[in-house]
């Protein structure tokens, strides 16, 4: 039986190398998220079953999926001509938020967003 999962979400940066079309993934907060953040990056990078971390926009699903970056990042890689990537990479402020499970210490997905002006 799955448990149900216990969502947290926490504060993250984003890098954008657009000559690879990267958004690079790196959580801002210390403490619990942290703790629990890091925790799903390791079964991540161990790949110990660890279901795949997607990103998502508003409005979009399951735009990319993410790469560990041996840093504590996480990589979304972007084909070329993806309108989700124009999309976000267009306007100012981009950032993120990562959710992770409080139960089971995994990541959900992360989900990029603009900061309001």
């Amino acid at each position: 039986m799955t448990a149900i999962p216990r969502p947290l979400a926490a504060d993250a940066t984003v890098t954008i190398d657009s000559h690879e079309r990267i958004l690079t993934v790196k959580l801002a907060e210390r403490g619990y998220a942290a703790l629990l953040y890091q925790r799903g990056y390791g079964a991540l990078v161990r790949n110990d079953r660890a279901p795949s971390v997607w990103a998502h926009a508003p409005g979009r699903r399951q735009i990319a999926y993410a790469q560990p970056g041996g840093d504590g990042t996480l990589k979304f890689r972007f084909a070329p001509g993806n309108p989700a990537y124009r999309e976000l990479v267009s306007t100012p402020g981009l950032r993120a938020l990562v959710t992770v499970d409080r139960s089971a210490g995994a990541i959900l997905g992360v989900k990029f967003c603009h900061r309001r002006t």
